[in-house]
């Protein structure tokens, strides 16, 4: 027997099965491609799952913050006017985004959405017109609920005093609370205590 002929016809032969049969280790590669691709998916989908309630109440939390600041801001500026001015300062609802006409609705609990007017009512009247000092038209447009839980307006005297009275701020998911209340001194404080019927009138609005 010639044994380079046998060494040769072995050669050949290993080298066609892997001719013909050349998918195994290619269909191996691929299964475990596809399995760890399922795993990334299946990763991917569960960390979207986590984040998106993540990122809602991120987002709840900074409009009803936005807002509280924007009210916290408000009472600041009306009660140093007052102060300055030793003028009473008024601040309004105003009837309609856009406008200089105070609400006429007084009632308990009214939403503040439209925004509000301050001025310094400087004829006495209790309205604004031309013969007062408008101090700032404040745009309280951004998704979030706003409740005064007194009647009519609030009103700073020049020594910077005011009524008792308080904004309820929440959001429209009901995922946040703010409660900002006003002392007779006339300073504010913020807090997140609120109580179950507080929430329940912020979220009707």
């Amino acid at each position: 027997m010639d044994y380079s002929n046998t060494v040769n016809s072995q050669l050949l032969n290993e080298f066609t099965k892997h001719q013909i049969y050349p998918t195994n280790r290619y269909n191996s590669q691929l299964g475990t491609s596809f399995v760890e691709l399922m795993i990334v998916i299946t990763i991917i989908v569960i960390a979207t799952s986590i984040s998106i309630p993540s990122f809602t109440n991120l987002m709840a939390r900074n409009k009803v913050t936005t807002q509280a600041n924007t009210v916290f801001e408000s009472l600041y500026l009306a009660r140093s006017a007052a102060i300055t001015q030793q003028k009473n300062v008024q601040i309004c609802h105003i009837s309609k985004p856009n406008s200089l006409e105070c609400d006429q609705q007084r009632d308990f609990n009214s939403a503040w959405s439209n925004g509000w007017l301050i001025f310094a009512d400087v004829n006495g009247d209790n309205e604004y017109n031309k013969d007062d000092n408008l101090i700032k038209v404040v745009d309280a447009s951004d998704h979030a609920n706003i409740v005064f839980n007194q009647q009519g307006r609030l009103r700073f005297s020049p020594d910077g005093s005011a009524r008792s009275a308080g904004f309820y701020i929440c959001d429209q998911q009901q995922i946040d609370y703010r409660h900002i209340y006003l002392l007779y001194s006339g300073r504010a404080r913020i807090s997140q205590s609120l109580t179950d019927k507080q929430k329940a009138i912020c979220d009707a609005v």
